[in-house]
């Protein structure tokens, strides 16, 4: 288990807010497989291609937590299960 941050740094959280990848390896402890790496550290949108199990949710949710920690105008959407959303959608 990781201990908690006790000193602030400025160079090092200069570089967890520049690079997605090293901040989820570093601060979290998540070890990353390099397409993981790769799909953190790009800009935009993306289209994940992987077998089952392959870690794409993991990667998606850590790519997410990353823009809100670190980007001041950041947004998250959070998904309903599929049968709430369509159930409210039709109701009156």
């Amino acid at each position: 288990m990781l201990s908690p941050r006790t000193e602030f740094d400025i160079g090092r959280d200069l570089a967890y807010a520049l690079d997605a990848a090293l901040w989820a390896t570093d601060a979290l402890g998540i070890s990353l497989h390099p397409w993981q790496a790769d799909v953190l550290c790009a800009h935009g949108a993306q289209l994940l291609l992987c077998t089952r199990q392959g870690g794409k949710s993991r990667t998606v949710s850590l790519r997410a937590l990353h823009e809100l920690l670190f980007r001041e105008d950041a947004r998250s959407l959070r998904p309903r299960r599929q049968k709430t959303s369509r159930k409210s959608c039709f109701d009156d």
